[in-house]
């Protein structure tokens, strides 16, 4: 068991490394120039100039292998650049939003799985009778239906419930 355990903590980081650089190539390969979104280009004409200093000071007129070490080496020394939204570091943007996300997944998974078991135990129990077809039925529509749309039916049954 503990040597499974290893080898999957060994296989995590080719995995997040390959997911980065997919991620990385696919944000410099998509159309459209992030100097021009962060001008404010799409309700309006910029000055090339901005565009040129907001570009090198981005580091965007590097060829993409050269941006790709930059940023490879930034992430090994856990330094995320700045948000361009906020201008603060991205280091300190996730130390300050992890405790509720880690609660928010700490009660998902508690609640995840005291409804689970019960239903498991009772599908087993009752095989091929209508309560796992019922069961079998609701939990592959769960699992097929869309995270945004079961959030936001979620949010408006809550809302309907508690009358907000």
């Amino acid at each position: 068991m503990l040597q499974y355990a290893v080898r999957r903590l060994f296989l995590f980081i080719p995995t997040i490394l390959a997911v980065g650089t997919v991620v990385f190539v696919v944000l410099r390969v998509i159309p459209g120039d992030v100097a021009i979104l962060i001008l404010g280009g799409d309700i309006g004409v910029v000055d090339p100039k901005q565009i040129a200093v907001v570009r090198e000071n981005l580091g965007l007129n590097d060829p993409i292998i050269v941006q790709y070490g930059k940023w490879i080496w930034n992430v090994f020394q856990f330094d995320f650049g700045n948000s361009l939204y906020t201008g603060e570091p991205v280091v300190e943007s996730i130390v300050r939003k992890l405790p509720i996300t880690t609660e928010i997944a700490i009660v998902a998974t508690t609640l995840a799985t005291v409804i689970a078991i019960p239903l498991g135990v009772i599908a087993a129990l009752q095989q091929d009778r209508w309560a796992d077809y019922l069961i079998r039925v609701t939990t592959i529509t769960g699992l097929s239906a869309p995270s945004f749309w079961v959030a936001i039916l979620t949010m408006l049954a809550i809302v309907y419930f508690f009358d907000w």
